[in-house]
């Protein structure tokens, strides 16, 4: 009985132990890809459709609350080009994010949201474009069936203007590695932006009905640190 009290009391310690000391801090870094819509045949009505997809750079610190949910501050870069157009949006803000199951555990389920502040910059080069009329009723009619349509050069820089993205994904810890201070992650959101709302926009492109509203798919590395004691 002494033997069986024995062996507990260190099985419970044991655990104690391990639960007294917890990563605190979390840094995601990965990078990710934006599906843009395809282009309409008239650039100017869709000035944020038909972008490469190029990958952009994202990275979030978050304070651990407890081994579930955490909150923190969210840092996005997305520069993309299509014919006539450079686009950039930077997007800076608080974030919350939440483990169903421990985040330390060997594969742990999340939903993330945030809200960002953005800066855009958008550039139209000096192009022309022709546009075909439509021919007439009237045969006997005379009439124009192409014109051509110059735009000019424009730099546009959009601030400040809001975004909000939610998401889900999957954090995956290294066996290996005992302090569970790196893992791999992969989550997939919808943002939706206000940018295309903005006065700029709309006075330089008031025939554009596109928004800088996407899907996005990102990945990369997850590194923990700062260990304090902890009593959950």
């Amino acid at each position: 009985m002494k033997r069986l009290v024995m062996i507990m009391s260190v099985l419970a310690f044991g655990n104690y132990a391990q639960a007294q000391f917890e990563n605190r801090v979390n840094l995601y870094i990965g990078l990710g890809i934006t599906p843009f819509a395809p282009d309409q045949s008239i650039q100017t009505e869709s000035i944020f459709n038909g972008y490469r997809t190029i990958p952009f750079v994202q990275a979030y610190l978050g304070y651990s609350v407890n081994r579930s949910f955490s909150i923190g501050g969210t840092f996005r870069q997305l520069v993309s080009t299509k014919d006539n157009y450079v686009l950039s949006n930077t997007s800076l803000g608080p974030a919350l994010k939440f483990n169903f199951l421990p985040y330390d555990r060997g594969i742990s389920p999340f939903v993330y949201a945030e809200i960002g502040i953005n800066y855009t910059y958008l550039s139209q080069s000096q192009n022309t474009r022709v546009v075909q009329e439509p021919p007439p009723i009237d045969p006997k009619e005379i009439r124009i069936n192409e014109i051509t349509v110059r735009e000019p050069e424009l730099q546009l820089n959009i601030f400040p203007t809001f975004s909000g993205l939610v998401g889900a994904g999957v954090e995956f810890n290294i066996k290996k590695n005992r302090k569970k201070t790196f893992g791999l992650f992969l989550m997939g959101g919808y943002s939706l932006s206000t940018t295309a709302e903005s006065n700029q926009v709309k006075e330089n492109f008031p025939q554009n009905n596109s928004g800088l509203n996407n899907f996005i798919i990102s990945g990369g590395l997850r590194f923990s640190f700062l260990r304090k004691k902890s009593l959950y």
